[in-house]
């Protein structure tokens, strides 16, 4: 398991609170904050932020935590992220790609405050 960040959750609660007091585009309906996810977690956020019916005008994907990088990939680390199994308990950057390219948002923006984050580009 990897240590804990002492800020990630303040950040990313600072972020999303930011978000819904600067525009419209955020609502507390159509936005989640999540704190020391697990793998599951955030995927399960992803897949309900894309409605069956309606097109996604606005998405903002933060993510305050843990990255690694390994085998030419990056990954976004949760609370039950294993360093040695990445690839089967973190969620790799290119599978939030896909999943983000598959709804055709208007708009998307994805910040990502980890450790070795130029490991995605």
């Amino acid at each position: 398991m990897l240590p804990p960040l002492h800020g990630a959750e303040r950040d990313a609660t600072d972020v999303f609170n930011l978000f819904l007091r600067e525009g419209e585009e955020y609502t507390r309906t159509s936005s989640q904050l999540l704190l020391s996810p697990t793998d599951a977690d955030i995927r399960r956020a992803l897949d309900t932020a894309f409605p069956e019916v309606k097109q996604i005008e606005v998405l903002t994907f933060f993510f305050a935590g843990h990255g690694e990088v390994k085998a030419g990939g990056f990954y976004l680390c949760s609370r039950d992220s294993d360093s040695d199994r990445l690839s089967t308990t973190a969620l790799p950057i290119i599978d939030l790609f896909a999943m983000v390219n598959e709804f055709h948002p208007a708009q998307v923006n994805i910040v990502v405050d980890a450790c070795r984050s130029g490991g995605s580009s």
